[in-house]
């Protein structure tokens, strides 16, 4: 008996082996199928994150784009209020006489497209203005009496002013009497129209 004995226990050690390389070979197939499952998770995660980053620069991107298209439409509304509507010249002449007075100097008169000269009252009526590249630009000629610093301060007082204005030329024209500082300017203008 002893010889069956000693092939049972052969045999128990055989199968032993055999469960031991069985439970070695499911662990490692086991442990390789996590390894490759949480590599490809961690793949994605990563891909994710990226996607995640690219979206937020995109998202950024398109706020910085709406405060800057807000930002255009401000302009465009504020430029709007400097550009008259070619009608509103009248109006834009009489601010400009207005604005010679509050000063203290004499609005002499003004010319129109540099070929008609009309006495300090602004009349009613259509002025001609250029288009010139995509503006229209309406030429104006003003003549102003007064005190050097005080047309100064009109030349200042026009920079301010609510529509888009360029002085283009200013012409002096000291007074035949030496004791005063009392002049003759002439401004020549763009102001700059929407049609």
């Amino acid at each position: 008996m002893r010889k069956t004995d000693s092939m049972d226990a052969i045999s128990f050690n055989k199968l032993l082996y055999v469960i031991c390389a069985v439970i070695v070979v499911v662990t490692i197939a086991v442990s390789a199928y996590f390894v490759l499952s949480l590599d490809a998770k961690s793949k994605e995660m990563s891909m994710n994150k990226y996607i995640s980053s690219t979206n937020n620069k995109k998202i950024e991107a398109l706020a910085t784009l709406e405060a800057k298209y807000h930002s255009m439409n401000d302009i465009e509304q504020r430029l709007g209020e400097y550009l008259p509507q070619g009608k509103e010249t009248s109006e834009l002449i009489r601010g400009l006489e207005s604005l010679a007075v509050e000063q203290g100097i004499g609005f002499k008169a003004y010319t129109v497209d540099d070929n008609k000269t009309t006495n300090a009252t602004v009349a009613n009526g259509d002025i001609q203005v250029k288009k010139i590249d995509n503006y229209y630009v309406l030429p104006i000629k003003i003549e102003l009496d007064g005190s050097f610093v005080k047309i100064n301060e009109m030349m200042k007082s026009i920079e301010g002013y609510n529509r888009l204005i360029e002085v283009k030329q200013v012409d002096y024209e000291k007074s035949m009497d030496t004791r005063s500082d009392d002049v003759t300017a002439s401004l020549k203008l763009n102001v700059y129209l929407k049609q």
